[in-house]
């Protein structure tokens, strides 16, 4: 909110004349949200990053970002554009607007192999020129899912003498549903 006063004259008792000029207060803003900022300068990662969640499934927080110009003040309206860079997961929309506190929110499905490296990177383009301006990276560990899938394993024969050792280990492998291996599983075996 922008205040303004005009200029006013007030006569003195013995005719002095005193004018005050008018007085202006051009870059006072409330939280209203009238003041845009300017370009984006810096993209911080609020929230979101180093999460932990299950192959194939969204993570339980949305990934945070805030853009804010050179002067640290927030861009309202500014597009963040969002890219899964490894892991194969997907985000939710792709992009989103900043709001008036200069933060923008999406949501991210991790990939299907446990393990293996998880980044989505949010992008800010310059309206102007299309050129690149500031990008925040996230990143988060995919564990395996519950096994769905107990498949036994043996090498070699499977012959013994009767009531002889089979010389041959039996293992079983655990998997979720994307095939990753599942720790942990209590196998019971029975003759």
């Amino acid at each position: 909110m922008s205040l303004r006063f005009a200029p006013f004259t007030v006569r003195g008792s013995a005719g002095v004349v005193l004018v005050a000029a008018g007085a202006l207060l051009g870059a006072c803003s409330d939280s209203s949200g009238t003041d845009d900022g300017g370009p984006p300068a810096s993209m911080e990662v609020v929230g979101g990053n180093g999460q932990q969640g299950v192959v194939g499934e969204e993570l339980v927080g949305p990934l945070v970002v805030k853009v804010t110009d050179d002067r640290g003040r927030p861009v309202r309206g500014q597009l963040v554009n969002w890219r899964v860079t490894a892991g194969g997961g997907s985000v939710f929309a792709g992009s989103a607007l900043t709001n008036r506190e200069g933060v923008a929110q999406e949501r991210w499905t991790l990939g299907t192999v446990a393990g293996a490296a998880q980044r989505v990177e949010a992008r800010a383009v310059d309206d102007v020129t299309g050129a690149a301006l500031v990008f925040a990276t996230f990143e988060a560990t995919a564990e395996a899912g519950p096994a769905t899938t107990l498949a036994p394993s043996v090498e070699g024969p499977l012959a013994a003498p009767v009531g002889a050792a089979i010389p041959t280990p039996i293992t079983a492998r655990a998997t979720d549903r994307f095939d990753n291996p599942v720790p942990g599983v209590v196998v019971t075996w029975t003759a």
